[in-house]
C-alpha cells in the first residue's frame, strides 16, 4: 500500500519537502514508516529515538496499524519550558 507521510519543522527543513508517498506491505505499522522514513533519509537517524508520529491527527504508538487512507504526520523532538 502507499500513505502520504507529512514533514514538519526540522525534518521538513532537512528532507527538503513537505511530503512524499511511502510504499509499505499491507498490515505496517506506524514502526515500519519510521523504519521506512530512516531509510529514505539516513540525515535523520540521529531523531530515530525522538521522533514523533501521528495518525489521523492523533499521537501514534509505534503499534499502531496504518490504513492507505490514513493521514501520517512525522515531527521532530519538541521542547519548551
Amino acid at each position: 500500500m502507499k500513505v502520504k507521510v507529512h514533514y514538519y519543522g526540522l525534518f521538513r527543513d532537512l528532507i527538503g519537502r513537505e511530503s512524499e508517498e511511502v510504499v509499505l506491505r499491507d498490515g505496517a505499522t506506524a514502526g515500519h514508516i519510521i523504519e521506512e522514513v530512516l531509510s529514505l533519509h539516513p540525515e535523520l537517524e540521529g531523531y530515530k529515538e525522538s521522533i514523533f508520529i501521528s495518525v489521523n491527527h492523533e499521537s501514534a504508538t509505534t503499534e499502531k496499524v496504518i490504513k492507505e487512507s490514513d493521514h501520517i504526520s512525522i515531527f521532530p523532538p519538541v521542547g519548551g519550558g
